[in-house]
């Protein structure tokens, strides 16, 4: 007989990236590392673990009994497990609206053979549920594949449905930094250096400075689109060879698989040292390991590029043959990801010169401003120059959070975005031993994630693509002759 203890160890050992959370209150269970809470209910007495929806709709501010989240249950009998979604809220004034929109949604669709349940807490109305039902012939691994396609089943459209019921609460938190996140890393930066309490506020003002230019650069998701009909936003992709893009999308295996890489080692040799050439600040050769590491993905606003096709898409030594696969808005949401556009300067003539846009109209407004934070942040560092510390390697790390999303002008072609994840040393990083040792960490990903994709002139096998993802596939236009 499969018991909850026995799900929740499997869930969190095959999904490290959105495991369950550990429960605070006298009812957390012994032995179970804080993750199993008994809970009780009028007469029913039951088990349960949670997992919190894994995007910024999510509310992460709001108070724990007020969240949104996935909830596994077990009778205390032992005889019937539960798995559904749950929206706990004392009061909130879209209950109906959020109950009709899943009872038209989803209410009586089976998962796989099993039928989602919708119902409302009669105590309190405000706590819905949908669920699906077990029962004891069902192992955890059974199990766990349920969870899985239940969450992929809701995940897209509850964001959808949260971003135009609440989307203005949603903006004001996602406009507004995580402080704690932040700070965290700042009082890192002060540790690492023994920065005097006298130049606290110049080492503030640096990494504020280097947050307003992140934040400024951000593509938010109301600008993305998947369809061409909408020109008012944006359209973004990424290039890659045909096999990986065959690992992402036709594997079995493909949950989790899509990486953000370590900025050590990557194509480019001068990644993250243009801005420090453009503010003048010598590079070190030897650096200590921060406590912070910055893993990136890049992404393009040129969809469909020739050159992008031949740089990043080589297979078996034959340009042109990758492929560039559109990303949907809910692969950010659904990771927390800021996606940024990349600014391009020349560091000879130490000027900006432009950032990732469709058209070189298309930001006039905002690349002026760039431009004038730039002059401000290089008058701050020039101010914190004066003081005799270790200079160079104290400016690089309070520039972290834009140090690989500036670029050399020779790039521009690319109109580059990047997503930048900050993960602690000890938090799961992962090692590719076939690729020269390269840290990475694993982003969670599905096919719904990728809603079309462009075939490089020389990418054979797209009819045979298209059908074993049900992905709709284009050729690019772009005439290439091959080299062989």
């Amino acid at each position: 007989m499969t018991n909850i203890e026995d799900v929740v160890e499997m869930w969190d050992k095959t999904n490290p990236n959105r495991a369950t959370e550990v429960q605070k209150g006298i009812n957390v269970l012994r032995n179970t590392n804080g993750k199993i809470k008994r809970v009780r209910i009028d007469k029913l007495a039951y088990k349960e673990a949670v997992i919190k929806l894994l995007n910024y709709y999510q509310f992460p501010y709001e108070p724990w009994d007020e969240r949104t989240c996935y909830v596994l249950s077990q009778s205390e009998d032992s005889k019937s497990m539960y798995f559904g979604f749950e929206r706990r809220t004392k009061e909130n004034v879209d209950t109906q609206k959020l109950y009709d929109f899943l009872n038209g949604k989803f209410n009586g669709i089976e998962i796989n053979d099993r039928e989602m349940i919708l119902s409302r807490e009669k105590i309190n109305p405000n706590h819905l549920t949908l669920m699906i039902k077990f029962d004891n012939e069902h192992s955890a691994e059974e199990i766990c594949e349920y969870m899985k396609a239940f969450i992929d089943t809701l995940k897209e459209q509850l964001c959808l449905f949260f971003v135009v019921e609440r989307k203005e609460e949603i903006v004001a938190t996602i406009i507004e930094p995580d402080k704690k996140y932040e700070d965290d890393i700042f009082s890192q930066i002060l540790k690492k250096h023994s920065v005097t309490e006298e130049l606290h506020g110049k080492c503030r003002e640096i990494y504020d400075c280097a947050i307003e230019i992140y934040d400024k650069l951000w593509i938010d998701n109301d600008k993305l689109r998947i369809n061409n009909e909408d020109s008012r936003v944006l359209q973004v992709s990424h290039y890659t060879k045909k096999n990986i893009a065959n690992k992402l999308l036709v594997s079995a295996e493909n949950d989790d698989k899509f990486r953000l890489y370590y900025t050590l080692g990557m194509n480019d040799p001068t990644e993250g040292n243009t801005l420090l050439s453009y503010l003048e600040v010598e590079e070190e050769k030897k650096l200590e390991l921060f406590e912070y590491l910055p893993f990136v993905s890049s992404f393009s606003l040129n969809i469909n590029s020739l050159n992008q096709f031949r740089l990043y898409g080589n297979e078996k030594n034959e340009d042109a043959a990758g492929v560039s696969l559109i990303f949907s808005p809910s692969f950010f949401a659904d990771n927390e990801y800021r996606l940024c556009r990349c600014v391009y300067v020349d560091p000879d003539e130490k000027e900006v010169k432009s950032i990732a846009s469709y058209t070189d109209e298309e930001n006039e407004e905002l690349l002026a401003e760039i431009k004038s934070d730039f002059k401000e942040l290089k008058r701050k560092i020039f101010d914190l120059s004066k003081y005799k510390i270790n200079n160079a390697e104290l400016i690089r790390d309070l520039l972290m959070k834009i140090r690989y999303i500036v670029k050399d002008y020779a790039f521009a072609e690319e109109q580059e975005c990047r997503v930048t994840d900050m993960r602690k040393k000890d938090e799961f990083i992962r090692i590719d031993e076939i690729n020269k040792n390269r840290l990475y960490v694993n982003s969670l990903f599905n096919t719904a994630h990728v809603p079309k994709i462009y075939f490089g002139p020389l990418a054979e096998g797209m009819e045979a693509f298209e059908i074993k993802t049900g992905i709709k596939c284009i050729r690019s236009r772009h005439p290439y002759r091959a080299t062989r």
